[in-house]
């Protein structure tokens, strides 16, 4: 059985058109249909800022976590 791989974009109706496949005209293939992964938007490389509400620190100097430390005990 051999594999044949393209990339298309499905149409607005929700259609799918696949042109110059090299199989003979009444073969039986089997169609499977895998999504790829969303692609990065060029426009907005940085999509998690937009859902940041934004950091603030009390004490950034203060040693963070000091008790946790095993070692110091």
């Amino acid at each position: 059985m051999a594999t044949f791989t393209t990339h298309v974009i499905v149409g607005e109706d929700g259609t799918v058109h696949i042109n110059g496949l090299p199989l003979k005209p009444g073969q039986k293939v089997q169609v499977v249909v895998k999504t790829l992964p969303k692609q990065p938007d060029p426009e907005d490389p940085y999509p998690l800022r937009r859902l940041s509400k934004g950091y603030y620190y009390l004490e950034p100097f203060r040693s963070v976590a000091l008790e946790d430390w095993e070692s110091l005990r």
